[in-house]
């Protein structure tokens, strides 16, 4: 395989002397560079006007992959092509976006399997034939148009083995209808709290009263239980002991020194659901 770069008319050949390599790394360059000359991939030459340096990176099976700095030399002397060939990427963004493709997903199954993480590259005879049948597709006359009342409507849906099924990606629905916390008789009788933060470095206690919706905010510079029960403390020697606190579960909340402070003081600890942040949203979202 050869190919041909087109030189701009001002541009002057630049070689670069050899950058440094790792000692670590010189071994697994030195059989890289064997291993590419066998292959006529690498060819050994005694002059040159052009020299770029090597950029040795590694792979994840320990292998080195030899990679010129280009930047640093020919690139900026090269006349870059106006339109270059659209990449693999690129080319299935453009099919799922300008034109409407019938079937598309399983059209391109076998161009997705190269785009995933973990596939190796192996461009065979359904890729090709992949390609060809989009190629075709999109140079057709069938284009999206604007809606016509005149015309009747044909409704296509894609259900391929390939393709995600509305049901699949729609948001489930609640398991249970949500209720709202029962308003307290009097104040204090409810309390919720939450830490919010960090906020300039810091983070503060959020202590909301369910009956007045009154709100104390404390200045925390730490978040242990011993620095929240601390906190409460002084809260309750003003406002008085509440018979119920809502927190969501922290550490600090869910510790059995907190647990223990609660107990001696006769307070019961009610623990808002994990990961339904709305549970204890009278402190949440203050």
């Amino acid at each position: 395989m050869q190919a041909s770069l087109k030189l701009k008319e001002e541009a002057v050949p630049k070689f670069f002397k050899p950058r440094p390599i790792p000692y670590a790394l010189r071994d697994k360059v030195a059989d890289e560079i064997k291993r590419l000359e066998k292959q006529g991939i690498l060819e050994k030459i005694k002059f040159s006007e052009w020299g770029a340096p090597i950029v040795p990176v590694m792979k994840p099976d320990g292998s080195v992959r030899i990679c010129g700095d280009y930047k640093v030399t020919i690139n900026s002397c090269l006349e870059v092509p106006q339109y270059p060939l659209p990449k693999s990427r690129g080319f299935i963004f453009e099919i799922k976006w300008w034109k409407f493709i019938p079937d598309m997903s399983t059209v391109l199954q076998p161009l997705n399997e190269l785009l995933t993480k973990k596939s190796k590259w192996n461009w065979n005879e359904n890729c090709k034939k992949s390609f060809l049948k989009i190629s075709k597709l999109l140079s057709s006359t069938k284009v999206l148009a604007h809606y016509d009342p005149n015309v009747n409507v044909e409704l296509a849906v894609d259900a391929s083995p390939y393709g995600l099924a509305c049901q699949n990606t729609q948001s489930p629905p609640p398991a249970a209808t949500a209720n709202p916390w029962i308003w307290p008789s009097k104040p204090w009788q409810r309390v919720h709290i939450y830490f919010c933060g960090p906020f300039l470095n810091e983070m503060f206690l959020i202590v909301v009263d369910a009956h007045s919706k009154w709100i104390d905010v404390i200045r925390m510079s730490s978040t242990t239980s011993e620095k929240t029960i601390n906190a409460l403390r002084c809260l309750f020697s003003s406002h008085g002991i509440p018979p119920e606190i809502v927190s969501d579960n922290g550490p600090q909340f869910t510790s059995s020194e907190f647990e223990t402070f609660l107990k001696k003081n006769r307070v019961k600890p009610i623990l808002s659901a994990p990961y339904h942040p709305t549970s204890n949203g009278e402190a949440e979202s203050c």
